[in-house]
């Protein structure tokens, strides 16, 4: 069995007894590690989300996206983005109008501002551990790169998101794995960061950064590494 098809199999099902996987394992040392790390994290991702929610917490999102709907970025950058392959070209400029894209895109930068910071520990993530987060969209990075500084389950303008950081920590960039019902295909609200969004068939992904190097050696990482199962 090939590397990608048993870590797809573990992903989707990391407690899986099929003779096939339990057979690779034992034969591949590499493999079995990887099943062992993706256990681990199953089971710690699913202590976190057994933890009851706060009544408050509805009242405590709405108040920090209506207190933060217009951040300020400090790094002057230009938006811009390349056409290649899945990549959507985002070269309009924004007329001003509050339609939903705005706003989405508003609270995207609203969390990028004010919320990422606190998501960066200094540790580093692990490639297996992304990977266990990406499964719930159908994602998988067959090969890693760069830092990844944090991955976190997010509500950007009421949806469900997975924020990635990579990069440096001082100016990290900044990547939301969506549903593909969300449409962003628009224009973002502000002209002093790049930006870039990646189109897949099961999902659709927002990348933002303020380090141009940076962000475009990411997002082409990103574009080339990342595939969806379903």
């Amino acid at each position: 069995m090939d590397e990608l098809t048993f870590r797809r199999h573990v992903l989707a099902d990391p407690y899986s007894v099929d003779p096939e996987i339990v057979r690779a394992a034992h034969e591949d040392p590499a493999k079995k590690q990887f099943w062992q790390e993706i256990k681990q994290q199953e089971t710690e991702l699913q202590a976190v989300l057994s933890v009851p929610v706060p009544d408050d917490l509805a009242d405590k999102l709405l108040w920090q996206q209506a207190s933060h709907s217009r951040p300020v970025l400090k790094q002057p950058r230009v938006w811009y983005a390349t056409a290649a392959s899945v990549m959507l070209v985002i070269t309009a400029s924004w007329i001003g109008l509050n339609t939903p894209k705005q706003r989405f895109y508003d609270d995207a930068l609203a969390h990028v501002q004010h919320v990422s910071e606190h998501e960066i520990t200094g540790e580093l993530v692990s490639l297996a551990s992304l990977n266990t987060k990406l499964a719930r969209f159908g994602g998988i990075i067959n090969e890693a790169f760069g830092h990844i500084l944090s991955a976190n389950f997010c509500v950007i303008d009421g949806v469900e998101s997975l924020h990635v950081q990579m990069g440096n920590p001082d100016n990290p960039t900044s990547i939301f794995v969506l549903p593909k019902d969300v449409d962003v295909t628009g224009t973002l609200n502000d002209k002093e960061i790049n930006g870039k969004i990646l189109e897949y068939q099961a999902a659709n992904i927002l990348i933002m950064g303020t380090v141009s190097d940076t962000f475009s050696n990411i997002a082409d990482h990103f574009a080339q590494h990342v595939a969806f199962t379903r």
